[in-house]
């Protein structure tokens, strides 16, 4: 190809081109399938790049999109223009930036379904970038941080008395690392190792009620409670137990504000006590169930009606009739002394 067969010297140095000449573009297409990084620049060699991007889904889905991205460390913007497509947008534009690295980001829109995402979009551009005219330096801080023996793109932080300097990092990808840190001394109290920050973590009340402690070879966490002086909940409070082991143990429930309790069975050792003032004892269980009472030595049953409502038949050993009624269809009376009576009719 002969240079001049296309181009010539314009005004105000500038490249003109001749008989009508156009430029082209076709490169390697990235591919679109979820957030994808497109392009990435310095800002230590550009300011801005402005693109024109062209993209394609399948054969038939074609767009054009233009983006202009600005960034300085920390604050990156873009805006994206001149979109033109044939009725579908097929990826969303946007831009990244810490303190060195630009990225162009695009992700794919959703299918008609609003759940599945486009996948298989191919994305090719042509970029102009703009080459820095002031060059970076390292950032500076205030307050309680500094930068002092940090590199670029790092900053060290939180200088204090009872610290070492630079102990804790702030990365570029803005993780937090400690390092450089022995001991933290605090007046008054021995020095605290850097073991208890990083490789246990123990907590104990002055009663040791609660202890939260981190084992610091398998990284987990313990929670233990072994007194309870007083808790007072000012809100409901809901404890849901899982498992079939559970267990609570040496507690007495409503001791002094009892409310309702709801148990699928109950079952007591000791001597149980249902004496409620002025109020009714109800045991009349639905469906199929059925009252069992029982007792392995004599037992006494006072003040009670049996069958004023729905009465059965009954079987005693002896029956004794301290106030006996006389005439209609009573039991005869044998035995005037111990009035003990056979079951029979008299008319």
């Amino acid at each position: 190809m002969n240079f001049t067969d296309f181009f010539t010297r314009g005004l105000a140095n500038t490249l003109k081109f001749k008989n009508q000449a156009n430029f082209s573009y076709r490169g390697t297409a990235v591919v679109v399938n979820t957030t994808t990084v497109i392009d990435t620049w310095y800002l230590q060699d550009f300011t801005t790049a402005s693109y024109e991007l062209s993209l394609e889904y399948g054969p038939d889905d074609v767009e054009h999109v233009n983006a202009v991205v600005t960034a300085r460390a920390g604050q990156a913007s873009i805006t994206v223009y001149g979109r033109t497509n044939l009725g579908r947008d097929l990826v969303q534009f946007s831009t990244t930036v810490d303190n060195s690295v630009v990225k162009l980001i695009a992700t794919p829109f959703y299918e008609a379904d609003d759940a599945t995402l486009l996948k298989n979009i191919k994305v090719i551009f042509k970029v102009t970038y703009s080459e820095r005219i002031t060059r970076l330096a390292v950032p500076t801080t205030v307050g309680e941080t500094t930068t002092a023996g940090g590199e670029f793109g790092q900053q060290l932080n939180w200088n204090n008395s009872n610290l070492p300097n630079g102990f804790l990092q702030i990365t570029e990808n803005g993780q937090i690392e400690i390092s450089t840190l022995t001991n933290i001394v605090v007046a008054g109290q021995s020095p605290l190792r850097s073991a208890f920050i990083l490789d246990s973590f123990n907590i104990t009340n002055p009663d040791n009620a609660i202890a939260v402690t981190t084992n610091s070879t398998t990284r987990t966490l313990t929670f233990t409670a072994t007194n309870y002086p007083s808790v007072a909940v000012t809100s409901s409070f809901t404890s849901t137990l899982s498992g079939s082991t559970n267990k609570i143990d040496n507690v007495i429930i409503g001791g002094s504000t009892p409310f309702p309790a709801n148990f699928t069975t109950l079952t007591t050792t000791n001597q149980t006590n249902l004496t409620p003032a002025s109020s009714n004892v109800i045991i009349s269980p639905t469906g199929t169930g059925r009252i069992v009472a029982s007792s392995s030595i004599l037992g006494t049953m006072d003040n009670v009606i049996i069958g004023s409502i729905t009465p059965a038949g009954a079987t005693f050993s002896t029956l004794l009739l301290t106030n006996p009624q006389n005439g209609g269809s009573d039991l005869a009376t044998l035995n005037t002394v111990k009035q003990q009576l056979l079951l029979g009719a008299i008319k």
